[in-house]
């Protein structure tokens, strides 16, 4: 865990991911930045929101913090590439669907995904902070290298509260509950 002071179910799912073999992590991060990609992380939980027509819905995507919403899909794709290259995960286990590549998730990686699915729209904008946070420090099994640079994760995820501030303003009285740990 990354963030101080988080809820309860964030803290829950993170350490459900935290103890799960390093590929499955991945295979966890994989959905949820599509969802963050997609504009399927929202105020309303609504699966597709552009198609609905409510001008006060609020997306979290990558553009919410001055970032291309391609970037959710390249970072998607190191994560692929890791998983295949790194972790040798079979085709077999690799579900073709148009252009998506679909991966196939054990009874534990579904159970998080679940999870995370029923999570408020705070907490899952946390989520997305802690995968950020998590690939700066993850190691590729082998190699040693991170999926991305801790430093840059670290921005992302300073960006990224900052944003939750902005649309989820606190009483003045009381200090802003959610920091990062150094």
């Amino acid at each position: 865990m990354f963030i101080i002071n988080s809820s309860k179910e964030v803290k829950t799912i993170m350490e459900c991911v935290d103890s799960l073999k390093d590929y499955q992590k991945l295979q966890i991060f994989i959905p949820i930045l599509e969802q963050w990609s997609n504009n399927q992380i929202n105020d309303k939980n609504e699966a597709n929101p552009d198609l609905i027509n409510d001008e006060e819905i609020i997306i979290f995507n990558p553009s919410s913090v001055e970032l291309e919403n391609v970037f959710g899909i390249s970072l998607v794709g190191e994560i692929y590439s890791s998983l295949v290259e790194k972790y040798s995960i079979k085709a077999s286990e690799i579900v073709s669907e148009s252009f998506d590549m679909q991966l196939v998730h054990d009874r534990e990686e579904l159970q998080v995904l679940k999870k995370f699915e029923k999570l408020s729209f705070k907490d899952k904008i946390d989520i997305v902070v802690e995968i950020i946070l998590s690939l700066g420090n993850f190691k590729i099994k082998g190699v040693g290298n991170e999926i991305m640079d801790s430093k840059i994760c670290f921005d992302i995820a300073k960006k990224i509260l900052d944003y939750k501030k902005e649309i989820f303003p606190y009483d003045e009285q009381e200090s802003f509950p959610y920091d990062l740990k150094d």
